[in-house]
């Protein structure tokens, strides 16, 4: 996400737009960003007070996998839109809004796949985007 904004602010210099233009525009790219990810285990989360431990051991258990945003529109806190069975359908179901975003902004959209140690997910993934 970061990504995207450093290159577009440099676009923008380069193109020569006034400040308050490119203050503008980075405010509305900033605006429609979105963060997801998911995490295989919630064992660090439980750790570290964000989940209740039940349902920590609940989830790992029953293979419940969070899609966890972060958006400006909620104000940097994080989030869990969805709980997903399996790694397999979580996968599925963080390509479904990264193609939904695509579709919204068949211009502008700009995707980024990351990971923590999960590099062969975040192929699987990039490849599939």
């Amino acid at each position: 996400m970061m990504e995207a904004m450093v290159l577009n602010l440099v676009e923008l210099i380069q193109r020569q737009f006034e400040p308050n233009d490119i203050v503008t525009r980075i405010k509305h790219l900033l605006e429609q960003s979105a963060f997801y990810f998911t995490t295989a285990k919630l064992d660090n989360l439980v750790k570290g007070g964000r989940v209740n431990p039940l349902s920590g051991l609940l989830s790992n258990a029953l293979e419940i996998i969070p899609i966890i945003t972060m958006s400006a529109e909620s104000d940097g806190e994080v989030s869990v839109p969805d709980e997903i069975r399996t790694k397999k359908r979580a996968q599925d179901r963080l390509f479904e809004i990264a193609d939904a975003h695509i579709q919204q902004y068949p211009k502008y959209a700009y995707v980024a796949v990351g990971h923590t140690g999960g590099e062969a997910n975040a192929l699987v993934m990039r490849n599939r985007i």
